[in-house]
């Protein structure tokens, strides 16, 4: 099957309108109906309901809608690695990191790597690890920058990456912990309100239960950013990691002290699909990131 038809569909599909896709496309009206057409006739059902001014997906039709969106992105990711394995650096990085804005790491390595090869271009996917690691399965993306799991699936290959204490970080007009401390032990914690991201989720329970207690949860974030917001407004204590707590006081009202305790210590990783096909510019960014010849 030809993929224009594919794509084509799916420009149907989002616009609900058969003219408007023509005229998108610039793709003749009748022409696009063949398509469609022969689409149906393909997969023996109808993926279209027509009416006077619009069209809706049939079931087949959803389910076809889902799967063509898979087989471009495939089709896509394909195009790419073979052109970065012909091209050597001056292809296309395609990588998944956890939303954890800002984010002092990444910026750093990217400004070096992009510094060393200028003509390689990025495809970033922002998403939780869980996300990322489906995008990998799917070849959506060839490696991911994750919150390294407590138990990772064995498909997964994990390596180099960075450590970063768990930091409190409040408002300093909070009720519950004290300015001038260089510390905070996980035990000051107990009853505290507190703002985690998604990813932090099963760290942050497991860091509590071997304390002795239950964390008490104000908000589950998807970003550092909303996290951060409940301490601004003096709601909640914020749980992040990071290497340097000086860039999180970002204000004259936010402190950021380390966590003390057992498993405070959290571990970022490189992840990728094992024996995966790696590019040439994924290999090449993989060594520059571990600082060592891996591939």
């Amino acid at each position: 099957m030809n993929i224009h038809y594919y794509k084509n569909f799916i420009k149907i599909a989002e616009l609900g309108n058969i003219s408007t896709a023509s005229k998108t496309l610039l793709i003749a009206q009748p022409s696009l109906s063949k398509q469609i057409k022969t689409l149906e006739t393909e997969f023996g059902t109808p993926l279209l309901k027509r009416n006077a001014r619009n069209v809706e997906l049939t079931t087949a039709g959803e389910i076809f809608y889902q799967k063509a969106k898979l087989i471009c992105e495939i089709n896509n990711t394909c195009y790419d690695e073979i052109h970065s394995n012909i091209l050597g650096n001056k292809g296309k990085l395609k990588i998944g990191i956890t939303i954890s804005y800002p984010d002092w790491y990444i910026e750093d390595l990217f400004k070096n790597f992009s510094d060393l090869y200028p003509n390689i271009t990025y495809d970033i996917r922002e998403d939780s690890s869980d996300q990322l690691m489906n995008l990998l399965r799917k070849s959506i993306i060839e490696v991911a920058l994750i919150r390294t799991p407590l138990h990772i699936n064995p498909i997964f290959q994990s390596f180099g990456g960075i450590e970063e204490n768990f930091m409190a970080v409040y408002h300093k007009n909070n009720p519950w912990l004290p300015q001038d401390v260089e510390s905070i032990s996980i035990n000051q914690l107990r009853n505290v309100p507190l703002s985690i991201s998604h990813g932090f989720k099963e760290r942050v329970q497991q860091m509590f239960n071997e304390a002795g207690f239950e964390p008490k949860i104000l908000s589950v974030n998807a970003s550092r950013t909303t996290t951060l917001m409940w301490t601004r407004l003096g709601k909640a204590v914020g749980l992040v990691t990071t290497s340097s707590f000086k860039n999180l006081e970002i204000t004259p009202t936010i402190i950021c002290r380390p966590i003390t305790g057992i498993n405070t210590i959290a571990q970022r990783s490189f992840v990728i699909l094992k024996n995966a096909n790696l590019s040439s510019v994924t290999k090449s960014f993989i060594n520059f990131a571990t600082d060592k010849t891996i591939f």
